[in-house]
C-alpha cells in the first residue's frame, strides 16, 4: 500500500521554486535599476559641476562689481583711506590688473568653460595676475593719490 503525503508538504515543494525564481526575478530587476542610474551618473556629475561653477560665477560678478564700486569710490577720497573685499571661490580664480582695468577669470576644469569679469579702476593697480581658490581678502588703500590693491 502506497503512503499518502499530506497536501501541505506538497504546497510547500511548489512554493520552494516560486521563491527561488521570484529572488531571481528580483535580482533582473535590482541589476536592471543598477544599469538604469549608471546611465544617469554622467548627467549628474555634469549638472553638479555645472551648479557649482554658475554660483561661482555669480559670486565671482558680485566680487567684481564690489570692487569697482569701492575702487571708484577711493579715487575721491583722501589719502590713509582702506577697506578689505573677501573673495570666496568655490573653484579656481583668476585676478589680473590691465591699466584702468582688473580683470577676473572664473574657471572650471571638469567643465572646461571659463567667464571673466572686468572691473574699472582709477589707475592702474599694477598687481601681478593672481590665481586663488581659497577665500582670500584683498585690502584697498589709497596713498599717494593712487588706489592700491593687495590681498593677503
Amino acid at each position: 500500500m502506497r503512503k499518502r503525503v499530506p497536501k501541505s508538504s506538497r504546497r510547500l515543494k511548489i512554493f520552494d521554486c516560486a521563491r527561488g525564481q521570484t529572488s531571481i526575478e528580483y535580482l533582473l530587476l535590482l541589476a536592471a535599476l543598477l544599469f538604469f542610474f549608471s546611465l544617469l551618473l554622467p548627467v549628474i556629475q555634469k549638472s553638479y559641476a555645472l551648479s557649482f561653477f554658475s554660483a561661482d560665477v555669480i559670486a565671482a560678478k558680485r566680487f567684481s562689481s564690489a570692487l569697482e564700486v569701492r575702487a571708484l569710490e577711493f579715487a575721491f577720497l583722501g589719502d590713509g583711506s582702506a577697506t578689505t573685499l573677501t573673495a570666496k571661490p568655490v573653484g579656481e580664480w583668476v585676478l589680473n590688473s590691465t591699466p584702468n582695468s582688473i580683470t577676473l577669470v572664473v574657471k572650471s576644469t571638469p567643465l572646461n568653460a571659463t567667464k571673466s569679469f572686468e572691473a574699472k579702476f582709477p589707475n592702474n593697480p599694477g598687481l601681478p595676475e593672481t590665481t586663488f581658490s581659497t577665500e582670500t581678502v584683498f585690502t584697498l588703500r589709497k596713498e599717494n593719490n593712487r588706489v592700491l590693491l593687495e590681498y593677503s
